[in-house]
């Protein structure tokens, strides 16, 4: 039987872990929350303050041969002179970008902090892997989902593909790579999504299974049938630990395609690795609306609106399923909601519905507009 004694240092133990974890937790949460705050205020120097630089750059793997010294000394120093985190970032929002901070992350490789990127060009996320000194935390490392792959690893593909191309080196391997590469990019950026998956199928399999080649892969068959989209994807996963990040890349061209299924499929395998985030589900409602349920459609477009409320994706996107769906007095409902939250004026509101010209004839839309 345990004495009092052994009970109460058991219960002092239990809480001291307690509490810190959740110290670590919130300290963790506050460093996010003010990386997040100096981003939007188009403030690169808190996230470059923070930056582990030399973990950072030590990942760069260089050819170090007598030859190539002058080429990775100025390399070395381009980088250290001009490499800028945080405006590496700020320059990805564009004009009115979001950034937005979604939670901490565990996972076999460590701990790291989940953030979303929205702009004109559509949804990107972040993952920025910590290391901690002390009572301070760092970022050594960012993986950016649409390039799906860590920043180190793509200064190292620059560095490899510009040291190549510059001494012009004979390597056998690489070059059938480059040529691959560049053939796979001409035929998607022409639409030939067939052909760029028909050459990718008959390439060795040491270049096929590359990760920048797969990628293209990738986006090619997802173009084409569903089922060459689904090898590829099997192919990817066999040789990247089956990461779950890669299920957004085909669900734009899936939607486009009209293969809502299959794309609702890839958003529910993907959101779980971004924390559940409630912005996915515009893409949610977006294949209902595609699937012709337009009820369940609403009630997700209202659920988001809910969970992101200074979120205007959620709003525009129900508007739309409201006019479309001749619900005008709903429709202008929502204007006021959308007018009110967000602070805009009804002329510029009126100018974004410009191809809407039934809707913006109706007495719903004139009421609103003339009160």
């Amino acid at each position: 039987m345990m004495n009092g004694k052994v009970i109460l240092v058991l219960v002092f133990s239990m809480v001291t872990l307690f509490f810190t974890k959740a110290n670590f937790t919130d300290s963790l949460d506050a460093f996010a929350i003010r990386i997040e705050e100096s981003i939007m205020n188009s403030n690169p120097m808190y996230l470059n303050q923070c930056f582990d630089y030399k973990t950072f750059l030590n990942k760069i793997k260089y050819l170090e041969k007598p030859e190539y010294s002058e080429f990775n000394k100025g390399f070395r120093e381009g980088l250290n002179e001009n490499f800028s985190p945080g405006r590496i970032v700020i320059d990805e929002l564009l004009n009115n970008g979001s950034f937005t901070y979604l939670g901490i992350k565990k996972t076999n490789k460590g701990i790291s902090l989940l953030f979303r990127i929205f702009n004109s060009s559509g949804i990107n996320y972040h993952e920025y892997s910590i290391n901690k000194n002390g009572s301070e935390f760092y970022i050594n490392d960012i993986y950016i989902y649409n390039n799906y792959n860590y920043l180190s690893c793509l200064f190292n593909d620059l560095y490899t593909e510009t040291l190549y191309m510059s001494f012009g080196i004979k390597d056998n391997i690489y070059s059938d790579f480059l040529h691959a590469k560049m053939h796979l990019l001409n035929n998607i950026e022409k639409g030939k999504y067939k052909k760029a998956y028909k050459s990718w199928q008959v390439l060795p399999n040491e270049i096929k299974i590359n990760r920048q080649i797969l990628l293209l892969a990738i986006k090619a068959s997802g173009n084409t049938e569903p089922a060459d989209l689904t090898k590829t994807l099997n192919i990817y996963n066999s040789v990247n630990e089956n990461d779950q990040r890669i299920y957004l890349l085909p669900v734009e061209d899936l939607i486009n395609s009209k293969e809502y299924t299959k794309a609702f499929e890839y958003i529910e395998k993907f959101s779980l690795t971004v924390n559940y985030d409630p912005f996915l589900n515009y893409y949610r409602a977006s294949m209902l609306r595609g699937l012709g349920n337009t009820q369940k459609a609403e009630w997700v477009f209202n659920n988001m609106i809910t969970e992101m409320p200074k979120e205007q994706s959620g709003y525009f996107g129900l508007l739309e399923l409201y006019i479309e769906e001749l619900n005008y007095k709903n429709a202008t409902d929502l204007l006021s909601r959308i007018e009110t939250n967000f602070g805009l004026y009804k002329k510029d509101l009126s100018a974004l519905l410009i191809n809407y010209y039934d809707f913006q004839c109706s007495n719903e839309f004139k009421n609103w507009y003339e009160n």
